[in-house]
């Protein structure tokens, strides 16, 4: 958890602390007052804020490493750190390269830093105020990126200077994706606005004071018309609803063969028109893992749109011999070629081998 320290008020042993970024060069600069000399120094580094903050304010500067197999797992775990300290970590400049053909980048605190406005036109600041606490707090992530996509972070927990304020906060991915899918099956937006709200519990959430106008820049976002689909061409609709299933942390997509693609390692014995998608949740996993070497039953539904697409469901029998459908498999073809696919990538999927495929 990230330490929230709160010194807004004027240093007492180096009077008015000053800090900017340098915008020819990016970097942190500015200029405290030693009480002891009467003098000026001059801070050119984080380092130097961290040792200010440390020994003057006698406040610890709390650090830790994080390793993640992949950039996506970087992600989410970034956002479950800003939903949990209400804050967030934004990029001031882009990735760099190193010598080991690596990049590395930097994630602030996004209170960190001046409201600065240029030109002789100010513009009016929001109503909810600037995000920026005219001063700097230490709290970033350094994210390191290796040849092999594997990422390790140093991240700064502490943070300086500032409290927690919601209405400074955005929503997360994960919440703004549950709130475009119910949107795509036409719920209302005062029904959602109504399930958001009593959900409040001991708690409050940035997501508990989203407004009429956040989630219709949502719906805009997502590019929903108002019959509740992604767009108005049905192909690319169903790849945007799939993509966003695969952006899920417990995404139950198994296997997406979109059609006008065409790759015969991939897919071997598949058309570029062809289309296979095959969908299996966590529970449906677990329930196969648990019967799958019992008995296994298909069932095909024929008919059901008007792209020639028919549904097989992967069935197994449950201890009171009732069917439960274990996976979902929408293409349109049902032979040999579409199902041995299919079946493949539900094996590896589930990770068990069942004599049945």
């Amino acid at each position: 958890m990230c330490l929230l320290q709160n010194v807004n008020e004027e240093c007492s042993e180096c009077g008015r602390v000053k800090f900017w970024f340098e915008k020819s060069k990016f970097s942190l600069a500015g200029v405290i007052k030693d009480s002891w000399r009467n003098s000026f120094v001059e801070l050119i580094s984080k380092k130097a804020l961290e040792d200010h903050v440390d020994l003057v304010h006698n406040i610890t500067i709390e650090k830790d490493t994080h390793n993640f197999n992949t950039l996506e797992d970087f992600k989410l775990w970034k956002e479950t750190i800003e939903k949990q300290t209400t804050s967030l970590y934004v990029k001031n400049t882009g990735s760099k390269s190193d010598k080991t053909g690596g990049t590395i980048a930097y994630f602030y605190c996004h209170r960190n830093g001046y409201y600065n406005t240029t030109g002789d036109k100010k513009r009016n600041m929001k109503m909810a105020g600037s995000n920026k606490i005219n001063g700097n707090c230490p709290s970033k992530m350094k994210v390191y990126e290796d040849i092999e996509s594997k990422v390790t972070v140093e991240f700064t927990k502490t943070h300086v200077g500032h409290g927690i304020n919601l209405g400074q906060m955005k929503i997360t991915r994960e919440e703004k994706e549950d709130i475009a899918r119910k949107l795509e099956n036409k719920i209302p937006i005062e029904a959602i606005l109504d399930d958001i709200r009593n959900s409040v519990n001991e708690k409050l959430e940035i997501i508990h004071l989203i407004t009429r106008q956040d989630i219709k820049n949502i719906k805009v976002e997502y590019n929903i018309s108002s019959d509740g689909i992604l767009d108005t061409n049905d192909v690319v609709s169903v790849t945007k609803w799939v993509e966003g299933l695969r952006n899920r942390k417990d995404s139950p997509v198994v296997l997406f063969k979109d059609q006008n693609i065409f790759d015969e390692d991939l897919y071997p014995g598949m058309k570029a028109e062809d289309f296979l998608l095959v969908i299996m949740n966590a529970s449906q996993k677990d329930m196969l893992k648990f019967y799958g070497n019992d008995t296994i039953c298909l069932d095909f539904t024929h008919g059901i749109n008007a792209y020639g697409f028919d549904l097989a469901t992967l069935l197994v029998l449950d201890d009171r011999r009732e069917g439960f459908s274990a996976a979902f498999i929408l293409s349109n073809r049902q032979d040999s070629t579409a199902l041995k696919l299919a079946f493949a990538a539900i094996k590896k999927h589930t990770c068990i081998v069942l004599q049945k495929f």
